[in-house]
């Protein structure tokens, strides 16, 4: 009898130190997630691209608007950091595209031909997208996370797709959509309605390389119903490498504006 409690007793040690093992090693979402996009917080020197499309719907009117910003960013975290990006914006069958560069004095704008400067106070942070890009990719709570099952890609990525409850989403994301609801409609509007709200985040080598996002909107304008559905893809392209920034051809002869 003596000799089965001692092999019993020997077993559940066993037993218990594979389980200590196993919970050690297993990758917990919310820490894999959120170090993640701390991670990529810290970056002060990245390449990303956005790409956002709205179908906008309104009385008799439906409308497809593409949106694309590619850009390059150094010094990150100095107040004026150095920025490049393409702009790409379609809306009715018009496409306009322009590019800016902005330094520690000015903020330079090339756009149909045509090329002018502005001053860092005059700008006052329009031409900032790097500043856009890290308030978008923001830490999720982790309440949302901790039953989100971590899927492990076949490039070593991990990746997570997320249901965020519509008041959280507006939380998290008020700015993105004050921008959507300017880019679709010229100015921001209150009492937005969300809903379908969907962020799917890929991490490797402990950054983010993707933040992908969905959801559908409603509100009323002038006594008319509009809704859209919106997708806005964050790509980071070779987090922790470094960048080369080339200004738009001719830059220096650019024409300052003043306000």
């Amino acid at each position: 009898m003596k000799r089965i409690s001692t092999l019993l007793i020997a077993i559940l040690l066993v037993v218990a130190s594979v389980l200590s093992i196993a919970s050690c090693g297993a990758l917990k979402t919310e820490e894999v997630i959120n170090n993640a996009i701390e991670n990529t917080s810290k970056l002060t020197e990245f390449e990303a691209k956005t790409d956002m499309v709205i179908d906008m719907k309104m009385t008799g009117m439906t409308m497809n608007i593409p949106m694309s910003v590619s850009m390059k960013v150094k010094d990150a975290d100095k107040e004026n950091p150095i920025t490049y990006a393409l702009i790409s914006m379609e809306m009715m069958g018009q496409k306009v595209e322009s590019e800016s560069y902005m330094d520690d004095e000015f903020v330079y704008v090339s756009s149909d031909g045509e090329g002018y400067k502005l001053s860092i106070e005059a700008a006052e942070g329009e031409y900032d997208y790097s500043d856009e890009l890290k308030d978008s990719i923001t830490k999720l709570p982790e309440d949302l996370l901790k039953d989100i099952e971590l899927v492990k890609e076949k490039d070593g990525s991990y990746k997570v797709t997320v249901n965020i409850p519509n008041e959280t989403f507006k939380e998290l994301y008020d700015e993105l959509l004050d921008e959507v609801s300017e880019a679709s409609l010229g100015e921001v509007f209150d009492g937005l309605d969300i809903s379908d709200c969907v962020v799917a985040i890929t991490v490797k080598d402990d950054y983010v390389v993707n933040y992908d996002m969905s959801f559908k909107m409603s509100m009323e304008v002038e006594g008319m119903a509009v809704t859209a559905d919106v997708t806005a893809d964050y790509e980071i392209i070779n987090p922790g490498k470094s960048v080369t920034i080339t200004p738009p051809e001719g830059y220096e002869s650019f024409e300052e504006l003043s306000w």
